[in-house]
């Protein structure tokens, strides 16, 4: 109301003739050509403003072009036709949507033109009968009706980018409602005009402000909540005839895949597959209806069905190659794996998964991306590694296993349409492992042409799948090929690729010792199961063993080690530093945390914390502590977890048989902590942590300011003090 009052009193003061009075002859309407001059010179303006490395000038106002546009109306208002006055402030809004200036847009342009209809909330109208009777009480066939639901739609992508810019995490409960408020605007939109085929502009670009805001809200982790809003557009391209051509085909088949991923997160497969089953039969009879029309078939018409049908065979396939090999329930059965060592001497296809792929789908391409589709799970996230399936499974796990198989041999380039007459998979036969491999491209497309190639960006993302299913060994025999493949194509898009690899392998380094210990602890099990071999001396051990009158060797049986290694190659100091030293360039570097994976960022950084948190929680333990704690403190280079948490570091001059010790005084054994806990610090905030927990965040800065504090004492009390890390943020102040 105050804005309608506003312009009012603006209105009334306005002078100037009005657009109509310079109609009486031919000549250029002044009026017209004056509006026309200062939208041109607010455009250049804005468009400056919104280039990259724009400096705004220290005596200019940030309320600038808000104002300029404000007063620019209020002038024009009054002078213009009405039709005329309302088609250039959607014009300006709709241009500044293009330059990402949504505040703008959405308080100068659209709400100002929504005011003619009064003082309306939009997210308060929930049926048809209050959206026709507020925006349209003369009906659809009205002079302006176009310009309103052009306005409509302005503004609710204005809001919705106004949120995303303010929240974009949507960590706020109030941002996801807001945001869902806004998609049930949306669909009361395309509610109202699908009845009308002249409008159906109108509904396939409504469907796709839901489709990208929904995906905005599947990637954080609320497909529950948008699923109905993708299933109410994939109906409208149904049901709007001029929007069933083959011309929107591949569309559809977008919003389909979308409501199959939706299924999937919510963790409801057979309701994935059932809809992506009946898109292929929307698909076959689309199909079926153009075969019989009297249109030729391009080229374009073939890719718009081949990749259509791609992308629901993905979808039939992400369940069907886990269900098929499912057991029932009831079913008394032993715990065998399959031996797929054997395997590996076959030809492709080798197993039953690799059967399915061949018969499912046509071409390398498409066989790799339905591997990549079928191990890739929202619900997961990369650094928290855990088995694909529970040991009570084990068709599953075989499942997962020929997956991966199936992906390295088509990286080896022995699957596929290529007929190769080996006898056995060409990465046995040595084959390179990165054979097909291309450094850029669409796996989408390449699938819906039947290509045999595989772009490099999928094989990363591979990567990142073994390692979080703790296929290491596929991950490290892999790493090297891709990195320097990386380096040869030198793109700077491969650059945050390149550090999460390295992040992903400093992890890996930790977790080869859990790996190994457990190995050992279910070798152990195997062995305690079998019967004890009888005792015997050291004499028999060593007597010579005949058969068929021939003297054997002498065949001696080990002494069981009293403690395996790999018990104690669980994680060291080395280890931590080097997590930190690649969370540290990347916090450094030129990365942005909304353009990168940011949930490997901190996951590695709650790890680090947690290892700092079990050292720092045993020596301090509150403000009056005793700085000398700073001597006391494991020493980050050896064994974390073989080192007894009261070990008291050897001084400089104190001599030690340890030589894993020696080189590491006290000095540099506090420096080592320090530098974990400044890495989580500064990692904390570079990531967004700090505002999503608070406490957190205070327990990482009190602990640090505590050992900057101890520090300094020991400057003051003892001469010199510990030589604490320094860093380009955070310098000890010395004394």
């Amino acid at each position: 109301m105050s804005s309608i009052l506003n312009n009012a009193a603006v209105a009334a003061v306005t002078r100037g003739q009005p657009s109509t009075y310079y109609l009486r002859d031919n000549r250029p309407n002044p009026v017209l050509q004056a509006l026309d001059q200062e939208l041109k010179l607010f455009a250049g303006y804005m468009k400056k403003r919104a280039a990259p490395g724009y400096t705004k000038p220290t005596d200019e106002s940030h309320a600038r072009p808000a104002d300029t546009l404000f007063e620019l109306w209020n002038k024009y208002e009054p002078r213009l036709p009405p039709h005329y006055y309302q088609e250039k402030l959607l014009e300006i809004g709709d241009y500044l949507v293009s330059i990402n200036e949504y505040k703008l847009a959405l308080w100068q342009c659209y709400e100002r033109y929504l005011l003619t209809f009064g003082d309306v909330n939009v997210e308060e109208i929930s049926d048809v009968d209050t959206f026709r009777n507020t925006f349209f009480p003369e009906g659809f066939d009205a002079e302006n009706a176009g310009l309103t639901f052009r306005a409509l739609m302005g503004k609710s992508i204005s809001m919705y980018q106004v949120v995303k810019l303010s929240d974009p995490k949507l960590q706020n409960k109030q941002s996801i409602e807001k945001c869902v408020q806004i998609l049930s605007f949306l669909r009361l939109v395309t509610q109202v005009v699908l009845p009308k085929e002249t409008l159906c502009w109108l509904v396939y670009n409504g469907t796709v402000h839901i489709y990208s805001m929904s995906r905005h809200l599947m990637a954080l982790g609320h497909s529950a909540r948008v699923l109905e809003y993708l299933l109410w557009a994939s109906m409208c391209m149904e049901t709007s005839v001029p929007l069933l051509g083959v011309r929107y085909l591949k569309w559809r088949a977008t919003l389909y895949t979308a409501v199959c991923q939706c299924y999937y997160d919510c963790k409801a497969g057979d309701q994935a597959e059932k809809f992506a089953r009946r898109g292929l039969t929307k698909i076959s009879e689309l199909s079926h209806l153009e075969g019989m029309s009297s249109n030729k078939d391009t080229a374009s018409t073939e890719v718009s069905f081949r990749t259509a049908t791609v992308r629901m065979a993905l979808m039939v396939f992400k369940r069907s190659v886990f269900e098929t090999r499912r057991k029932p329930k009831g079913l008394l059965r032993p715990k065998t794996r399959a031996n797929l060592k054997d395997a590996l001497n076959l030809p492709w296809p080798r197993t039953p998964t690799e059967k399915l792929l061949a018969d499912m789908f046509d071409g390398g391409s498409a066989q790799f991306l339905a591997i990549l589709e079928s191990l890739s799970d929202s619900n997961r996230r990369i650094l928290q590694t855990s088995p694909p399936a529970p040991d009570n499974e084990p068709e599953i796990l075989d499942v997962f296993l020929e997956l991966i198989m199936a992906a390295q041999e088509i990286l080896a380039g022995g699957a596929g349409n290529r007929v190769t007459g080996a006898s056995k998979a060409q990465m046995v036969l040595g084959a390179a492992p990165l054979t097909t491999v291309i450094p850029r491209g669409s796996l989408m497309v390449m699938a819906a042409r039947g290509e045999e190639g595989v772009p490099l960006d999928a094989v990363i993302q591979l990567l990142k799948l073994a390692y979080n299913y703790e296929h290491l060994d596929v991950f490290e025999n892999l790493m090297e090929p891709v990195l320097g493949m990386i380096k040869e194509c030198d793109e700077e898009r491969y650059r945050w690729d390149v550090k999460a690899l390295e992040l992903l392998k400093a992890m890996g380094r930790m977790g080869s010792g859990r790996r190994a210990k457990k190995q050992q602890t279910v070798q152990e099990e195997e062995d305690s199961e079998k019967p004890a071999p009888p005792a015997a001396s050291a004499a028999q051990t060593a007597a010579p063993q005949k058969s068929k009158g021939k003297e054997k060797a002498p065949v001696f049986i080990p002494a069981e080690p009293e403690e395996s290694a790999s018990l104690k190659s669980a994680i060291s100091g080395d280890d931590l530093i080097n997590v930190a030293d690649v969370l540290m360039s990347i916090v450094a570097g030129p990365y942005k945390p909304d353009q990168i994976e940011i949930d490997i960022v901190v996951d590695a950084t709650m790890f680090l914390w947690t290892k700092c948190k079990l050292v720092f929680q045993k020596y301090q333990t509150g403000s009056v502590d005793n700085p000398r704690f700073l001597q006391k403190m494991d020493n980050p280079t050896k064994n974390i977890w073989e080192l007894p948490y009261t070990f008291d570091i050897p001084k400089d001059d104190e001599e030690t048989d340890d030589e894993f010790i020696k080189p590491f005084t006290k000095k540099k054994a506090t420096q080592g902590w320090m530098h974990l806990l400044d890495t989580v610090h500064q990692a904390l905030g570079w990531c967004g942590l700090s505002s999503v927990d608070p406490a957190l965040t205070a327990e990482v800065v009190l602990r640090l300011a505590m050992v900057y504090e101890s520090s300094a004492q020991l400057d003051s009390t003892d001469g010199k003090g510990l030589e604490t890390f320094l860093t380009q943020d955070f310098i000890t102040p010395r004394s």
